[in-house]
């Protein structure tokens, strides 16, 4: 892989993705349709900290993997401040997410499978000042109890 680090975009099926090791060097990627959180070397949560020209779409999954869930220390999500879709699935220890009102851009928000989540971010008040979100899916997450959003948007809890 080292050999395409200006590789912006990846269209292949979350399988296809889980064999990239390193995907951390790929700097250039602009969107990355799954990133499935391993407990191996492979597609650990420090590698995002190095693909911040990240905008498009992200989706992280099998964060019960990743050794820093329950409050994602290591997450860099403020730094992918062009990304306009986040979907962050299975974690069950999650409790926050740090730096989601640096989303600027985001307009698509899912959350499925983070039945522990208490507030989506530390300033749960600056959350609002997502204006340009317009959908937000939120699924086992019984403990979140308010959402501080102002922008009008479609919000589905199923």
């Amino acid at each position: 892989m080292c050999k395409l680090i200006n590789l912006r975009h990846v269209e292949a099926d979350d399988m296809v993705i889980e064999q990239i090791n390193s995907i951390g060097r790929l700097t250039n990627l602009q969107e990355l349709p799954a990133f499935s959180v391993r407990e191996d070397d492979r597609h650990k949560l420090t590698e995002l900290s190095s693909l911040a020209q990240l905008h498009g779409r992200l989706c992280i999954k099998n964060l019960e993997n990743a050794t820093n869930c329950p409050f994602m220390l290591n997450f860099p999500l403020a730094q992918l401040v062009g990304l306009e879709y986040l979907y962050i699935r299975n974690c069950g220890e999650l409790r926050s997410i740090e730096g989601l009102r640096f989303l600027k851009s985001l307009e698509r928000l899912s959350i499925i499978g983070c039945p522990k989540l208490l507030q989506l971010d530390e300033g749960d008040e600056q959350v609002g000042s997502l204006t340009l979100l317009h959908e937000l899916w939120i699924h086992n997450t019984v403990l979140l109890k308010m959402v501080p959003l102002k922008a009008p948007f479609r919000l589905s809890n199923v």
